[in-house]
């Protein structure tokens, strides 16, 4: 009996320790009453961190918290649950424009006067992630960055074999030639295995097909002309890198190089001299900081030039939903997201470059003596001009699109088609999906 009085005190203490601690963290956590709390839905990053410490030192009447659950079925989730986070982030236009058709965003152009909202310093590439057609000037969104590809190569692996450097002026098909030299194997137990490989590249197939002047879309978004010609002709080297010169790593190159010397991800593969040249974006340098203090020497140069082409742009938007309890505090902090102060943290921190275009903060960005080895970025901020967004139509869903490319393109890298004729079959399966949305627009939705 004494025993189990024992056990029945423990487990009484026990829940007396649970509950206080519950208790202890709820109220380390109580928002004072004059505190407003604004959720934001982004992916949690440290310049995210950096953005909300400093505008919380002069609004402490204003906590932000991070919702880390950006994606669309999560946003529809909570609108439908009338909890909606009082500021969402889409990262694709497609995103965007969806959640407006569908009535959820707040226009926010009566706040861009009152809140001093600097719209007017976007640079003009980036219309869509802020309205939903050119000739409309109500303002949906705010973008806090963009990002132009550019080219980085690693100069210890160009000095092995005696190749120069890449130039900002190089055409693609130079930097080809490159990447064909710099693509190298090894005997190992006497296999061939990968040593080196030429180019890493996080682009994807629209880059290269509007290469030579290709599209998806007709500029009214109601066909899709992915067969044609000129689309073709980029689809052709996209597959030649994949099969042909076999410049690019596959999966099996990159099982080898990666996991196996304890690296994972682009950047560090580039680092090690696993990769001699890397087109990506600019927030590849948040990996690539981390070696310079172990001499590890990589430059940058600006997106190879293609016949048609200068480079395709990224970006993002932060939007206020409708469903909002906060919106004017939501919207005096988007101001804050455009303002001088937080575009050149941006450019700081390397999440792509600033969104507004201001010669004095381009001028700072040209140099950072943080990083002396980033030496390049006055050549690299003139990528914008030229640079164009995602093509999207109006009338099929990025999902469907994407769905319908990677299944055709599977086809491609197992052998089953041609890349030819992959192109044909998107066409004929995307214009099918966009004449039965045109036909009832409630299935985009």
């Amino acid at each position: 009996m004494g025993s189990d009085k024992k056990v029945y005190l423990y487990y009484i203490a026990a829940i007396v320790v649970v509950l206080l601690g519950v208790y202890l963290f709820a109220t380390k956590n109580v928002i004072p009453k004059d505190v407003v709390q604004i959720r934001w839905s982004v992916d949690p990053s440290d310049l995210r961190d950096l953005t909300i410490e400093n505008y919380e030192k002069t609004h402490p009447n204003i906590h932000i918290v991070i919702d880390p659950n950006p994606d669309m079925q999560s946003i529809l989730t909570q609108l439908a649950g009338n909890v909606a986070p009082d500021i969402v982030t889409t990262y694709t236009i497609d995103t965007f424009r969806r959640l407006q058709r569908l009535n959820q965003l707040e226009d926010l152009t009566p706040y861009i006067e009152e809140y001093n909202i600097n719209v007017k310093e976007v640079r003009p590439e980036l219309w869509p992630f802020m309205r939903i057609a050119e000739d409309d000037p109500r303002v949906f969104g705010i973008p806090d960055s963009a990002g132009p590809y550019l080219l980085y190569f690693n100069k210890d692996v160009f000095d092995k074999y005696g190749v120069e450097y890449p130039t900002n002026d190089m055409t693609w098909d130079e930097m080809y030639q490159k990447a064909k030299t710099l693509t190298t194997y090894k005997t190992v137990n006497g296999r061939k295995v990968v040593n080196t490989k030429g180019l890493d590249t996080g682009v994807d197939s629209e880059f290269y097909i509007r290469m030579y002047g290709g599209r998806i879309f007709s500029p009214d978004g109601k066909k899709c002309i992915i067969d044609k010609e000129n689309a073709k002709m980029g689809l052709r080297q996209w597959e030649n890198l994949h099969r042909k010169d076999r410049i690019l790593p596959t999966s099996s190159d990159l099982s080898v190089m990666g996991p196996s010397n304890g690296l994972s991800g682009a950047g560090q593969l580039i680092a090690a001299g696993k990769v001699a040249m890397l087109l990506s974006g600019r927030h590849v340098l948040l990996q690539l900081r981390e070696y310079y203090p172990k001499g590890v020497r990589i430059g940058t140069v600006r997106c190879p030039k293609s016949p048609c082409i200068n480079n395709l742009l990224n970006s993002k938007c932060f939007c206020i939903p409708k469903k909002s309890k906060h919106k004017k505090e939501a919207a005096e902090f988007l101001a804050y997201i455009l303002s001088d102060e937080n575009q050149m943290l941006v450019n700081d921190y390397a999440d792509g470059w600033s969104a507004i275009s201001n010669p004095e903060i381009d001028k700072k960005a040209e140099f950072n003596p943080k990083y002396p080895q980033e030496d390049n970025n006055k050549e690299l901020l003139k990528d914008f001009d030229g640079s164009g967004v995602r093509e999207m139509s109006p009338y099929i869903n990025e999902t469907d699109l994407h769905s319908i490319c990677g299944m055709e393109y599977d086809y491609v890298w197992q052998d089953l088609q041609s890349m030819d004729t992959a192109a044909d079959h998107i066409r004929e399966r995307v214009d099918k999906i966009i004449q039965r949305n045109l036909k009832n627009p409630n299935f985009i939705n």
